[in-house]
C-alpha cells in the first residue's frame, strides 16, 4: 500500500512540475486579437495577460471615442480568447487529454 501512495506523490509531483513548465511557456507565448481591419490589435500572452494594445494613429479620432473603444473591447476579448485555447491545448499536450480531470484534480481552477 506505502508503494502505491508513494507512486502516486510521484505522479502529483512530476505533473506539477509539467504544469510549471507549461506557465513558463505560456507566459512567452503571444496571441494577437485584432479589430477595424487590423487597426486595432491587443497582444497577449498565453497566461491570459493583456501584453501590448497597438493602435493605428489613423483611427484616432476623440470625436468617435466609442467606435474606438468598441474596437478596443473586441481586439482584448479576442486576444483572451485565442490565450485560453491556446492554454487548453498546451494542457491538453502535456497530460495526454486529461486536461479536464487535471483541472477538477487542482479544485476545478484554470491556468489563469
Amino acid at each position: 500500500m506505502d508503494g502505491d501512495l508513494g507512486m502516486i506523490y510521484a505522479k502529483v509531483g512530476k505533473l506539477q512540475e509539467q504544469m510549471g513548465q507549461i506557465r513558463e511557456e505560456l507566459a512567452q507565448l503571444r496571441v494577437e486579437g485584432a479589430a477595424g481591419d487590423g487597426a486595432v490589435r491587443a497582444v497577449a500572452n498565453g497566461l491570459g495577460e493583456i501584453k501590448e494594445v497597438i493602435l493605428d494613429p489613423r483611427i484616432i479620432d476623440l470625436e468617435n471615442l466609442g467606435e474606438l473603444q468598441s474596437m478596443l473591447l473586441t481586439a482584448v476579448n479576442q486576444s483572451l480568447a485565442e490565450a485560453r485555447e491556446t492554454a487548453g491545448t498546451f494542457l491538453n499536450k502535456a497530460t495526454d487529454g486529461m486536461a479536464g480531470m487535471v483541472s477538477d484534480f487542482l479544485g476545478g481552477s484554470n491556468l489563469f
